[in-house]
């Protein structure tokens, strides 16, 4: 069965190496992404992940499907990648956070008070 008839929250992540920065001029580069998108899952890495003196590239893909589950929907994803020269390209994050677990009393602040030290 299909995971989007089965609307449950799906991530795909992945060294790919299918260039998403050559969407508009590769036709395989965007028969892949209208598949995908086709299944509603969403891109959600965007910043290149190999840099070059001679080159840019997104290689490394996040993609996200919420779902259809109401409990999904309060869910938020955030990404980005870790700049470092360990490998040849950056390594992708992805962090999924539920607004649902948040007091509107109450910010998300580290408090240095008193009490809290």
């Amino acid at each position: 069965m299909c995971i989007s008839k089965k609307k449950i929250l799906c991530i795909i992540l992945g060294d790919i190496n299918i260039d998403l920065l050559k969407v508009d001029m590769h036709n395989d580069t965007c028969k892949y992404v209208e598949e995908l998108l086709s299944y509603n899952f969403i891109p959600i890495s965007v910043l290149p992940t190999r840099i070059t003196n001679k080159s840019t590239t997104l290689i490394d893909h996040i993609y996200y499907f919420e779902g259809k589950n109401n409990m999904n929907q309060n869910i938020k994803a955030f990404t980005g990648n870790i700049l470092t020269d360990i490998t040849d390209h950056f390594s992708n994050y992805l962090i999924l956070y539920n607004r649902n677990n948040t007091d509107p009393e109450r910010p998300l602040i580290r408090n240095y008070n008193k009490t809290n030290k």
